[in-house]
């Protein structure tokens, strides 16, 4: 009994190891089969990134022969640029140096605009003075020719009269002769304060003579202007004034102000003899 067990399980050993040979082989096959279906179906997807990366490498090598040539362009327009800059940056300076000189030559014309405004204004004060000199050189030719007429229809020695009287200025300090004819020996005289004198039937007056202002008196006693004169001789046919008193161009009258003014009407009067004449510039 017992010698007989042993053969009977080699059979079941030897049938088990050829299943599991057969089961591996078949396993491989399997897995051999699927590897092959897969690598089929794989390259065709593998053959179609191969070209889609061909395609993109062929678009990369174009972009960067566009790259190159728009970098060429780009350093052609620097080149360009540059050496535009260059003519520009010469041609502003240029241009900046005439806009000076423009500049400077018109700041010249304007000043020698102003300095012939000022000539003008110059020669308009002269021919203003001279107007006035004129006006009264004609009014001492009326007077002359009446004096004239009168003279030539007198067989007798002449009246009384005032014939010439020099320019009066609006200074104080200035010399005044009065010629004519029937003044009589010089009067007596009252000092005023400040060395000036009044006199007698004497004075002159500017304007109206009514006291203040453009409009006063001097040299007269009848009078409270305080405005003497400086008497430096008298005859009969001569009187000699070496200008005005202090006071004119002062206060006077507590609060009035005795002034010239150039252009207005001046009169000598000598015993009610009389002569007008306009007063002159400085």
């Amino acid at each position: 009994m017992g010698e007989t067990k042993p053969n009977e399980t080699k059979p079941k050993k030897m049938v088990r190891r050829s299943v599991a040979v057969a089961l591996g082989i078949i396993c491989i096959v399997l897995v051999v089969v699927g590897l092959v279906g897969t690598v089929t179906y794989v390259m065709p997807m593998i053959n179609d990134k191969d070209d889609t990366i061909s395609s993109l490498n062929l678009k990369i090598s174009q972009l960067n022969t566009n790259n190159t040539n728009l970098q060429d362009q780009i350093n052609q327009l620097q080149t360009w640029l540059n050496g535009n800059i260059t003519s520009f940056t010469s041609q502003t300076n240029y241009l900046n140096s005439q806009i000076t000189n423009l500049q400077n030559h018109i700041t010249n014309l304007q000043n020698h605009i102003t300095n012939l405004q000022n000539h003008i204004t110059s020669l308009q004060d002269g021919i203003t003075n001279l107007q006035y000199e004129i006006t009264s050189l004609q009014m001492e030719i009326a007077n002359l020719q009446t004096i004239i007429n009168t003279l030539e229809n007198q067989t007798q020695p002449p009246r009384p009269a005032i014939t010439y009287v020099s320019p009066i200025r609006t200074v104080n300090n200035q010399t005044i002769d009065i010629i004519g004819f029937g003044f009589g020996s010089m009067p007596q005289t009252t000092n005023v304060g400040d060395g000036s004198v009044d006199m007698p039937n004497f004075k002159i007056s500017e304007g109206d003579g009514s006291g203040w202002g453009s409009n006063w008196n001097a040299g007269c006693t009848d009078q409270n202007d305080l405005i003497g004169v400086y008497l430096l001789s008298w005859t009969d046919t001569k009187i000699v004034i070496g200008g005005f008193g202090s006071y004119l161009g002062q206060l006077n009258h507590g609060s009035q102000n005795c002034y010239f003014v150039q252009g207005d009407n001046i009169t000598i009067t000598v015993n009610n003899l009389t002569w007008t004449t306009i007063l002159q510039p400085p």
